[in-house]
Formats: structure tokens, sequence, C-alpha cells
């Protein structure tokens, strides 16, 4: 877990903590919270909150195991990290079916919920993937192969089409899907909730839209 640190200096304090996690300092994050800078070098100290990926991992463990212990609900947690630096948890319980909810809303809010709490409690965007039995990996595939056929359908007909809202992850798939496609750009509208993403025909004499 992420834990507040004093020394002399921020240097000294990540020297120890790698030492303390088996890790070089280059693996560690901070956030300084308090910095004295003393007389002629007398009392300088420096208050420092610092941690390695696996506090993240540890504190994603405990965080869902609080919450579902609070609704006491029984489900199995598996959190690991990937190489893009996306926390990867894997949720299996009796009720899985309850936890993906109807079109997968209930995992998506779980997912939306340990992001903000993971961001808020570290100070810096954490990026979360939550699944259960591949129902988002398949989500995705399904996602991508529809965004394909749609952009296709867009470039024939000239005629932009816009998809029902989805949440920011899903979101990306498609933008990521239809990317590299000839005269195909997407753009997300709508705000919150109604979000959505429309796939856009775009003429040879048109700019990108950003």
């Amino acid at each position: 877990m992420k834990q507040l640190y004093t020394g002399k200096d921020i240097q000294e304090l990540l020297a120890q903590v790698a030492k303390e996690k088996s890790c070089v300092v280059s693996d560690l994050q901070y956030e300084i919270i308090e910095e004295k800078q003393g007389f002629l070098g007398l009392g300088k100290e420096v208050k420092a909150y610092i941690f390695h990926t696996s506090d993240i991992v540890e504190f994603i463990q405990l965080y869902l195991e609080k919450y579902f212990k609070s609704i006491q609900l029984p489900v199995s947690i598996t959190c690991t990290i990937k190489k893009d630096k996306m926390f990867e948890v894997i949720l299996d319980s009796e009720f899985n079916g309850l936890l993906i909810g109807k079109n997968g809303t209930v995992l998506n809010a779980i997912q939306l919920m340990l992001k903000v709490a993971s961001s808020n409690e570290f100070k810096q965007r954490i990026e979360v993937f939550v699944d259960i039995n591949n129902y988002k990996k398949n989500r995705y595939e399904k996602l991508n192969i529809m965004a394909k056929k749609l952009a296709k359908s867009v470039e024939y007909s000239k005629t932009d089409v816009l998809l029902d809202p989805m949440p920011a992850d899903e979101r990306k798939v498609i933008h990521k899907a239809v990317a590299n496609m000839d005269h195909i750009i997407t753009q997300s509208e709508g705000i919150g909730k109604h979000r959505r993403v429309k796939i856009i025909y775009k003429h040879d004499n048109e700019k990108p839209i950003k």
C-alpha cells in the first residue's frame, strides 16, 4: 500500500524504499506532501508518499475484497499488471451473471468505480480492466467486427452512422478498429452515459477530426 515516508531528501527516501521493496529506484513513484529547506542544511526534511506498482495491485485487491464483503457477495479476485501498465482484474463468483448485469452495465460500473478509487488514491491516472469469464474480451471482439462492417458500409454509402451510447473503453475499441481505414474517421459525441461514437465518411479534401 502507499505509505508516507519522512527523510532529509527525496533521493534518500527513494533509495530506502527501493531497498525495502527489493526494486530499483526507477520503478518507484512518489508524491511530495511537505518539504522543509531548513537553515544552513539543518532541519531539512521531506515527507512523501512513495509506491511501487505492486502497491497498486495490493490496493485494488484489498479494495475489491472490502467492497464485495460489504455486500456479502463471495467473489474470487485476481489482479495482475500488463506490459502496457494496464491493471487487469479477473473476477469469478457463483453470481457472475449478476456481476456482469444487462449488457455489462454492472461490470462497467465496477470497472469505473475501481478506476476512480485507484486514481484518487495514487493521484494519477490508473487504467483498470475488469472482466468475468472473458465477457469483456468477447465483447471487444464483437465490437471490433461490428465497427469494421459499419465503416465499410459508410465508405460505400458515404452516409455517416451514429452508434448507440457505450462506455469509454468500448468507444476506444471502435475508434481503434477503423483508425487505419481509408475515408473513415470517428468522433465521440454526447455527454456522460449518453456519449456515443459517430463513424464518418471523409472526403479526400477534408482534414481529419481531432
